[in-house]
């Protein structure tokens, strides 16, 4: 009498229950191991099948963390000390996201009238020097960094060597066009 063992393996997102013991399966999707498993066991031989899951999918980066990140790249460049992500400055970045991508309007200026220091200064932030960028429609962190770096006064902000702090954020209108929003400081 032949004893086979139920190996239990996952194969992507489908799980599949394959029999055998010995000999090796691979090169073949999961329905077709699952064939030759039962082909090889129904002829009295055994089989082992020895499948590698995909690696795990990578989570897609931040894309406010991806600007942080290529900004201070680029400071770096210029010998430059890094900006600090300031809880604060993203709020007051996110709430001017909000807004733009909810009116679908790009401006300095919120739908409300406020400026950039009034909405750092509802964030509680205490500052000396703060600027600002906007822009939409970029559909990436990369593509809006670089509409940035190509913009002299833009690149100004980005690589002024006085302000150490940066708020970053996106938001979507109801069309999907991102609206984002740098915010930079130097604390009071």
């Amino acid at each position: 009498m032949r004893t086979l063992r139920v190996i239990p393996v996952v194969i992507g997102a489908a799980a599949a229950t394959l029999i055998g013991t010995t000999s090796v399966v691979g090169g073949a999707s999961p329905p077709e191991l699952v064939a030759r498993a039962r082909t090889d066991a129904e002829r009295g031989g055994s089989v082992q099948v020895s499948a590698t899951p995909p690696p795990p999918s990578q989570p897609a980066a931040d894309p406010a963390t991806v600007v942080v990140e290529r900004t201070n790249a680029v400071r770096a460049q210029y010998g430059l000390a890094p900006l600090t992500v300031h809880p604060r400055l993203v709020q007051a970045a996110q709430a001017h996201s909000n807004d733009q991508a909810a009116h679908q309007r790009m401006s300095h200026t919120g739908s409300n009238g406020s400026t950039m220091a009034n909405r750092v200064d509802a964030s509680g932030y205490s500052w000396s020097a703060i600027a600002e960028n906007v822009a939409a429609g970029q559909r990436t962190a990369s593509s809006v960094t670089d509409a940035w770096l190509g913009s002299p006064g833009h690149r100004a902000n980005m690589l002024n060597g006085s302000l150490v702090h940066i708020g970053v954020a996106v938001a979507y209108s109801s069309t999907g066009t991102p609206y984002w929003t740098m915010v930079l400081g130097a604390p009071r």
